[in-house]
């Protein structure tokens, strides 16, 4: 199941700035790929050319842990949008380090059955979902959802499943299929039957 939407390309807000250690001097830029699928973070430096660069989040998890040359790519899959991450540089801090993806609505999403009684959308750029129990009453229905996060309430737009459907059917010649559960909101939707078997 899939849904989309349209939006604005995100924006960065950061705080990061030039900071001076001794001889070195860093500074540090940060632009999306141009499939705006990851950041790019490129380190000009005046000695040093290996970095360790790490992401974390509010609570202290590393989200993103790179060693090497930069420019460092940090695919989006590992970060959530309008959410405040800590940057940490080894050998060349900073005076100020924190950054904010700013994009507050899903372009795409894709949604999995829990258990016949659950579905979960899952952005599909982002490390990002939600997972809502099926009800009767939110069957078949077109809604938007909003995620919580830092600086934003993030938007998906998302259709809902029908509740788990009980489906009976007559031995007759044609066979009939009802749909005795099926809720009011998805009266215009019809399933399709597949019939496999040996032929016999």
């Amino acid at each position: 199941m899939h849904s989309s939407s349209t939006s604005t390309s995100p924006t960065f807000t950061s705080t990061l700035t030039k900071t001076t250690m001794g001889p070195t001097q860093c500074q540090f830029i940060l632009n999306w790929s141009k499939n705006e699928e990851e950041v790019i973070v490129k380190i000009n430096s005046t000695s040093k050319t290996t970095y360790r660069l790490r992401l974390m989040d509010n609570q202290n998890n590393t989200v993103f842990d790179a060693n090497g040359h930069p420019p460092f790519k940090i695919p989006f899959k590992s970060l959530k949008p309008c959410t405040t991450y800590t940057v940490t540089v080894d050998e060349c801090p900073l005076q100020q380090n924190l950054i904010n993806l700013n994009v507050n609505k899903s372009t795409s999403h894709s949604a999995e059955l829990e258990g016949g009684n659950k579905v979960c959308f899952k952005d599909s750029k982002w490390d990002l979902s939600e997972c809502f129990a099926i009800k009767e009453n939110s069957s078949c229905v077109q809604k938007d959802i909003h995620i919580k996060l830092d600086t934003c309430h993030y938007t998906m737009n998302v259709h809902m499943p029908p509740v788990k459907p009980q489906i009976t059917f007559t031995e007759t010649i044609p066979s009939q299929f009802e749909w005795p559960n099926k809720p009011r909101n998805c009266q215009e939707n019809k399933f399709k039957v597949h019939c496999t078997g040996n032929g016999k």
